[in-house]
């Protein structure tokens, strides 16, 4: 019998057999078909043809290629804690109109500034702003925006965010005088500051990205601290504003506020966390950490408990603990930006004569506060400002000598019987132990001193005069020189009521020049009459630390510049396992 196939078809009852797993990435793999085939056979047979459907099966291997399914990213997450920081919103302190609820480190991943510094501190770049130019007069700087910066609600950056944004700094009640020094020669913010105008007359948008600043005389500072003006969408606080500037950090936009920086607010948690999301249109890249949860607990705890990737430690007892915990990088604070001292009002009748601050100044044995009380987590302080390139680094230590200052007290018929109040506004334990021992070493002299803790901060207290005083324990901060505008004759934001008119010279020729050199010259000379004068009593400097995990690969050395935040480039930090 002769057979011939006619046709074909075929009906796949497929049996996988996988020869790999396929697990991880998206690998292509290779696997084995067992394929049973049936088929329909026509059957001719003799003499005559007969049709017969036979079935018969057959088996064979064929080899097929599939891909795997990949697993979804694991989510990177960094932990930070602000329990240091002040909860008010800035890279800048006044161009972060000082929310109560966000801190300055949390404000830096929100917000993106105008302008960042190189890590040296010694340089500006562009960033918000791609380019700026300044007059030959010194008088008129002109901002040009990158186009296509977006917002977090996807709104685009345009010149009237920049000037809403210096509005809404300049007018918050909360923004620090500091601050407000370096820019107050742009042709009416006083004024606006002050509710006297409605809006800054020496600022003007030229069109949608470029903004001009006209100043009623040359400032050094201006450029350096308008550089930190983070910027904030005007579509959103413009009414606010109108309403109200110097309550603006109250106001429902700051409650959950957006910028343009690489994380976005996603949830808040008030006193306890907020979480932050990458923000997927960030102008110079996606960040490449997903979510960054930032802590108000004790961050000695998270890091032991393996919780904390980024702390900027300034607080001497507990740099001491972190330093000890395993899994903690610290890095060293190039410019601390505060000193403490004691300031002293030379209005008081007690305060007046030179003799007596000098004193004050012996009496006090700084090496050994910060060796002992502080366990070396600061420095012995000789001037008026922090230890930065500014800082006048040639002045004398003041040696412990307390024979000396009991011959100088004698020589001013210093009564043993009158009280000094020594105010202070830190309620922590370990301020109020400090107090104590500064009137331990001014009663071994002679001098009969009373601690008093104040309500709110002492530096503003005797800004604003509402409290007079004699001797006062604060903070002085400062990367530049303008904080050395203080110790003019009559400024408006002097605390001490100093007055010389050999400084006020000096500070009218440092603030009109614009040289590096000669202003550092300058500002070196004012620093040694200030201490001639003994105008304050410096104590110490604190030493400061950036505190971050292993698994962090981006180390840094500073969060930012008082006034101008460094360029951190942030999208590109990562975390490992």
């Amino acid at each position: 019998m002769n057979s011939r196939k006619l046709a074909q078809m075929a009906v796949l009852l497929v049996t996988l057999l996988v020869v790999a797993g396929c697990v991880g990435a998206a690998t292509p793999e290779k696997a084995i078909e067992t394929v049973v085939v049936k088929e329909t056979v026509v059957v001719e047979s003799a003499p005559k043809v007969v049709t017969q459907v036979v079935t018969q099966e057959t088996v064979r291997e064929v080899e097929k290629v599939i891909t795997a399914t990949p697993e979804p990213a694991k989510e990177k997450v960094m932990n930070l804690n602000l329990t240091q920081e002040q909860l008010g919103l800035t890279a800048w302190e006044a161009g972060g109109v000082g929310s109560p609820q966000i801190g300055q480190l949390e404000g830096t991943l929100i917000f993106d500034t105008l302008l960042v510094s190189d890590p040296s501190m010694s340089e500006l770049k562009p960033h918000i702003a791609e380019s700026w130019t300044v007059s030959d007069d010194g008088l008129v700087y002109t901002f040009k925006l990158r186009k296509g910066v977006k917002f977090h609600d996807g709104e685009e950056v345009h010149a009237d965010d920049l000037i809403a944004s210096v509005h809404a700094g300049v007018g918050n009640s909360k923004t620090d005088d500091a601050v407000l020094q370096g820019i107050a020669n742009v042709i009416g913010l006083m004024d606006y500051r002050q509710g006297k105008a409605d809006k800054i007359e020496g600022i003007r948008a030229l069109d949608d990205y470029t903004v001009e600043f006209t100043l009623s005389k040359p400032s050094y500072s201006f450029l350096w601290t308008i550089a930190g003006q983070p910027i904030l969408p005007a579509h959103l606080i413009s009414k606010d504003l109108a309403a109200n500037p110097a309550l603006f950090f109250q106001s429902e936009y700051m409650q959950k506020p957006i910028g343009t920086g690489p994380w976005m607010i996603a949830r808040r948690e008030p006193g306890d966390y907020d979480e932050l999301v990458a923000f997927d249109d960030y102008f110079l890249g996606r960040p490449k950490i997903d979510k960054v949860m930032i802590w108000s607990r004790n961050p000695v705890i998270q890091a032991e408990n393996g919780t904390l990737d980024f702390f900027w430690g300034k607080d001497p007892t507990q740099n001491a603990q972190l330093l000890k915990v395993k899994g903690m990088t610290a890095y060293p604070v190039k410019n601390p930006v505060y000193q403490r001292e004691l300031f002293v009002n030379l209005d008081d009748p007690l305060m007046q004569d030179l003799r007596v601050r000098q004193a004050i100044a012996y009496a006090i044995d700084r090496e050994a506060i910060c060796k002992d009380f502080f366990g070396g987590m600061a420095d012995p302080w000789m001037t008026v400002l922090p230890p930065t390139y500014w800082a006048n680094w040639n002045l004398p230590q003041i040696p412990y000598d307390p024979a000396k200052s009991k011959e100088l007290l004698a020589e001013a018929g210093w009564d043993s019987s009158q009280e000094v109040v020594l105010d202070y506004y830190y309620a922590d334990p370990q301020t109020v132990d400090f107090m104590a021992l500064l009137q331990s070493y001014l009663a071994d002299v002679g001098m009969k001193v009373t601690p008093r803790l104040l309500e709110r901060d002492v530096t503003a207290i005797l800004h604003d005069k509402t409290e007079p005083f004699q001797l006062a324990f604060g903070a002085r901060n400062s990367l530049d020189t303008s904080v050395l505008d203080q110790f003019h004759t009559g400024a408006g934001n002097s605390i001490t009521e100093y007055s010389n008119p050999e400084v006020d010279k000096l500070l009218a020729e440092m603030n009109a020049s614009l040289d590096t050199a000669e202003r550092k010259q300058l500002s070196d000379r004012i620093q040694e009459i200030i201490m001639q004068d003994m105008a304050i009593v410096p104590l110490y400097a604190s030493k400061e630390y950036i505190f971050t995990s292993t698994k962090l690969t981006q180390a840094v050395t500073m969060l930012y510049r008082y006034s101008t935040p460094i360029d951190l480039k942030l999208n590109e930090w990562d975390i490992t396992d």
